[in-house]
């Protein structure tokens, strides 16, 4: 939530506020800033999709490697 907050206080606006209006440029500006960060992150997980990263479900098994995702398909292994 560091990075609400870090919004709120820059523009002034609760982020309650910032989500009700699509187009809203400082809710979707801080979207766009949290999508680089995990891209960052992912790029540091071998095995990790950023697919499988953006479901908040690394499909990664005991050993490392990709396993089945819920949906029976093999995950990437590439971001």
């Amino acid at each position: 939530m560091q990075m609400v907050e870090a919004a709120e206080l820059i523009l002034g606006r609760r982020w309650a506020e910032m989500t009700l209006h699509h187009g809203d440029w400082g809710r979707d500006g801080l979207i766009a800033v949290a999508t680089r960060r995990l891209a960052e992150v992912v790029e540091q997980v071998p095995g990790l999709s950023y697919a499988a990263a953006v479901q908040g479900d690394p499909p990664l098994s005991a050993a490392g490697g990709p396993r089945e995702g819920f949906n029976g398909f093999r995950q990437s292994t590439h971001p």
